[in-house]
């Protein structure tokens, strides 16, 4: 059987490891017997370890539009007024949910490129103190462009709002973590492409010698093609096109 390989270098979908596809060759596993509950607990743990939480992990069997709809129909109510950040595509795709869904967006907008500072959120959340929730992007892939959770989400603490994120950001540098993350991915080295503003990730692995962190701003092809595997966030990517074109 033949198996055309392709690289695809978008937000999502994303390409998976070749142990993934070839699991996905075998026999189906029917979901209600002992094997089963004995893998998805194990896949559940090993997500709570690569995300370094000790909350509950849902896994969703659909795309990133899928997850984001579900946080719109599941956490808030039709009428529920919220506050959406928007900077780019992803952006506008939190306000087409929450108004298909008949939440009430107060929508802060940034030009393409830009992001919506802390200060307008704030401002934001004094005007409607009222609001429910608040919606942004952590990484707009669509622009490259990163928001300031960390100060925005200490804003929203102080409020009664429940704060809704789209994002894999590390919450804090750990070599450790990071070593045992791509460890579960199955990656004894790699390369790591991120923005410069991704500080977190770079402190992350600087003192780990199986991995190297290289700002997208600054790759080229010799460095890709010399390391057998190749990481990159979601905004990389999408910036990657530009460097490499």
């Amino acid at each position: 059987m033949h198996i055309q390989k392709t690289r695809l270098l978008t937000p999502g979908p994303t390409p998976i490891l070749p142990q993934a596809a070839q699991a996905m060759l075998g026999a189906g596993i029917h979901h209600r017997t002992a094997e089963f509950r004995e893998l998805y607990r194990g896949v559940l743990a090993d997500l709570q370890a690569a995300l370094g939480t000790a909350h509950d992990v849902l896994v969703m069997a659909c795309s990133g539009t899928g997850a984001m709809e579900a946080a719109v129909a599941n956490c808030f109510s039709p009428g529920d007024r919220v506050i959406v950040c928007s900077a780019g595509k992803f952006g506008e795709r939190w306000v087409e949910l929450t108004r298909a869904f008949g939440l009430d967006a107060v929508v802060i907008g940034a030009p393409y490129g830009q992001v919506v500072e802390p200060a307008a959120l704030q401002q934001a959340l004094a005007a409607h103190p009222e609001a429910r929730g608040v919606f942004v992007q952590a990484s707009e892939s669509s622009t490259g462009a990163a928001h300031d959770v960390r100060a925005m989400g200490t804003i929203v603490k102080a409020t009664g709002a429940l704060f809704v994120v789209d994002a894999w950001v590390p919450a804090r540098p750990g070599t450790k973590e990071a070593v045992n993350t791509f460890g579960k991915l199955g990656l004894e080295s790699a390369l790591v492409l991120g923005m410069k503003e991704n500080q977190n990730l770079f402190k992350s692995i600087r003192n780990a010698p199986k991995y190297k962190f290289l700002p997208v701003e600054g790759a080229n092809v010799y460095d890709i093609l010399r390391h057998q595997s190749l990481v990159l966030t979601r905004d990389a990517a999408q910036a990657l096109q530009g460097v490499l074109a």
